[in-house]
């Protein structure tokens, strides 16, 4: 095979190796805030109702983030649902609302019964 065609089809590997978490994070950005996380926020964030309009949308689309960057998992046989994932990362994302970036170095998140 001609060493220029597997050099560029190296080169698009990594291309789209390097763009295929992007565009994943960009679909699941665009995606609507479902209306049961929603009621998680009413219900688990009483601070959630106090914030403008803006800083409502910004802390959803964090927490959107966080959710399809993050893994969770259980400890001692916790099982995690949806309630459990959204409040621990809007709770997490209220940190940094003002902010750009959603914890970039946490990958794991383990939660334990309480």
């Amino acid at each position: 095979m001609n060493p220029w065609l597997l050099g560029a089809l190296g080169l698009v590997a990594i291309a789209v190796g390097l763009l295929w978490p992007r565009l994943r994070l960009r679909a699941a950005l665009r995606r609507p805030f479902p209306d049961a996380w929603e009621a998680f926020l009413h219900q688990n964030l009483p601070v959630y109702q106090q914030l403008s309009t803006q800083e409502q949308q910004q802390l959803r689309q964090h927490t959107k983030q966080f959710l399809h960057e993050k893994l969770f998992s259980g400890a001692g046989g916790l099982e995690i649902n949806d309630e459990i994932r959204v409040t621990i990362a809007a709770s997490a994302c209220l940190l940094v609302l003002k902010r750009a970036s959603v914890f970039p170095g946490l990958r794991y998140i383990v939660v334990y019964p309480s």
